[in-house]
């Protein structure tokens, strides 16, 4: 079962949650918490090819998010990132 649907059977997405999608690329995950009407914030090294309509996006490594960032988010997903970064142990436990 995909993640997006298992989350929301599990009624994982109702009212007004924030997802933070790291190495967003293309959007794949990110669009469809969008479409549901969540608040989506996604971050990658690399301009996605294609406008992400009602997402927020910035162009940053995840190290230096980490760095900055204050927020609080109640989704977090990493896709295919871990194997990129230097610290990858440092990411999870942010």
């Amino acid at each position: 079962m995909p993640p997006i649907k298992l989350l929301t059977k599990l009624g994982l997405l109702e009212g007004n949650k924030t997802v933070l999608d790291i190495g967003t690329k293309d959007g794949r995950v990110s669009i469809p918490f969008a479409e549901l009407g969540l608040n989506v914030h996604a971050i990658d090294v690399r301009v996605p090819d294609k406008t992400l309509l009602d997402i927020s996006f910035e162009r940053i490594s995840v190290e230096d998010f980490l760095e900055k960032n204050i927020k609080q988010y109640d989704i977090v997903t990493a896709r295919h990132i871990l194997p990129f970064t230097t610290k990858p142990l440092k990411i999870i436990e942010k």
